[in-house]
């Protein structure tokens, strides 16, 4: 610090600065570089004009943007069609296999307007009301016999009245002991 004082300087860069160990630095460096090179001597040739080495045609190029969204959407589509032929190869050969060929007729089917007749319906619906009135029947007896009764109130809990715990003495009582201990 004696010597910068004695050199005058202010500047930060100078005060950080240090020359020797620059040098050290940069002589390591080329130290470091030179044994690299003696120990690793191999160096492959390249041959990028060849043909087996050509950058694929799909290769992404940044600078063309729209180049390269369309080549997407060709390949979605191709991938699509793809898709779409397996599927109708499928259905073909499954087609193929079915044995099955069904008559099919060309005109719609015509409904009757008339109600349909079905014969025995009138007597099924007259049992079937029958029925129904005699178990409504049966049930008004068994009520009846066994005195069951419907409760007024249908709800599953207690509904909770004021009541009093204790009967305790009343204020003419509680003046009349104190009058009395008072004589």
């Amino acid at each position: 610090s004696k010597e910068l004082v004695k050199r005058k300087r202010t500047d930060v860069y100078d005060l950080v600065y240090d020359e020797q160990r620059e040098q050290a630095r940069t002589e390591a460096k080329e130290i470091a570089e030179e044994k690299f090179r003696k120990e690793c001597t191999f160096k492959p040739k390249m041959l990028l004009h060849s043909s087996k080495w050509q950058l694929p045609e799909d290769r992404i190029s940044l600078t063309d943007s729209n180049g390269l969204l369309k080549r997407i959407e060709q390949r979605r589509k191709a991938k699509e069609r793809q898709i779409q032929q397996a599927k109708a190869k499928k259905e073909v050969e499954a087609i193929k296999e079915c044995t099955f060929c069904p008559e099919t007729r060309k005109e719609p089917v015509r409904w009757p307007e008339k109600a349909v007749l079905v014969p025995g319906m009138a007597r099924f619906l007259q049992t079937k009301e029958l029925a129904k009135q005699i178990a409504e029947e049966k049930k008004m007896r068994e009520d009846k016999v066994f005195n069951i009764k419907k409760s007024r109130r249908q709800l599953p809990y207690t509904i909770p009245q004021p009541f009093k715990l204790s009967s305790g003495t009343s204020k003419k009582k509680k003046k009349m002991i104190l009058e009395k201990k008072l004589r």
